[in-house]
């Protein structure tokens, strides 16, 4: 028997279906993704597929929609990651950047959830493992778009690094992370899919990658101020890395005046006749 709950969905469900104008349908998802998430969790299985279906919507901005609502609700219900690892992955590689940002955003999110619910869980079942499977090729995928050709996608990769290496890292006295950031040391060490070992050296390859990203002589202004903020961020989190972010500080003065050098000279070489004075004979 439906509750007035499932006829409101259903209800909206059917008219983003047929909805006009993407206006129409971005309201009738959004309230659909409210009463699912805020009134009615327990009917979030019941209606999954039907959401999921609005994934290969023409307008890129009702994909993102769909990622903002599988973000929501795996947060909120990690058992639900399994079900939908297979779509987010397919998200990150839709064609519109906007839905990739997303995506990258959702994952960023995502990851310490994931990695907290299987850390947490008595025993790890074939459909838990499937979904680390995922969540592992999809993090390869992201981790190659620092040199991406948008300078916004690096953004948000830059962002997630930042969270890869806290996640794979160890916390110390020093740390001022907080304590419900997620890290190794919540891995049990009866816990055979996640390795403390190999995931740890990942992160120190991540951060050696991310410290040459900032020390590249083509990275953007803002890319460069992400990273800066980034790189002290973690800093900040894992002490233990406080000596290579030091370093890479100093060394940006020297990058910096090596760029302003080279500007210079570009200048004087374009622009010779106007910069000429003469002299007295």
């Amino acid at each position: 028997m439906f509750s007035s709950v499932d006829n409101f969905i259903v209800e909206f469900l059917n008219q983003a279906v047929l909805a006009k104008t993407t206006d129409e349908k971005l309201t009738c998802l959004t309230r659909v993704q409210d009463l699912i998430l805020h009134h009615g969790p327990e009917l979030l299985d019941s209606f999954l597929d039907e959401v999921l279906a609005f994934q290969n919507d023409r307008n890129q901005e009702i994909r993102r929609v769909i990622v903002g609502f599988l973000e929501e609700a795996c947060k909120s219900e990690p058992d639900v990651f399994p079900k939908v690892a297979v779509n987010i992955s397919f998200l990150l590689r839709d064609e519109a950047v906007a839905v990739q940002k997303r995506v990258i955003q959702a994952l960023t999110h995502l990851y310490p959830v994931v990695l907290r619910w299987l850390s947490r869980a008595k025993s790890i079942t074939k459909e838990m493992s499937s979904a680390w499977d995922w969540l592992v090729r999809m993090k390869g995928e992201v981790i190659k778009w620092l040199d991406h050709d948008n300078d916004g996608v690096r953004t948000l990769t830059n962002k997630f690094y930042e969270m890869v290496i806290i996640c794979q890292t160890y916390r110390d006295e020093e740390s001022a992370s907080k304590e419900s950031e997620f890290s190794l040391d919540a891995i049990p060490p009866t816990l055979k899919i996640l390795k403390p070992r190999k995931l740890e050296d990942e992160a120190n390859k991540l951060m050696a990658d991310l410290i040459k990203f900032h020390g590249s002589m083509h990275i953007s202004s803002a890319n460069l101020l992400a990273c800066m903020g980034t790189l002290s961020l973690i800093a900040r989190a894992r002490p233990m890395f406080m000596g290579q972010v030091i370093s890479a500080m100093e060394m940006l003065h020297g990058v910096q005046l090596m760029r302003d050098f080279s500007a210079f000279r570009d200048i004087k070489i374009a622009t010779p006749a106007s910069r000429f004075v003469p002299g007295p004979l």
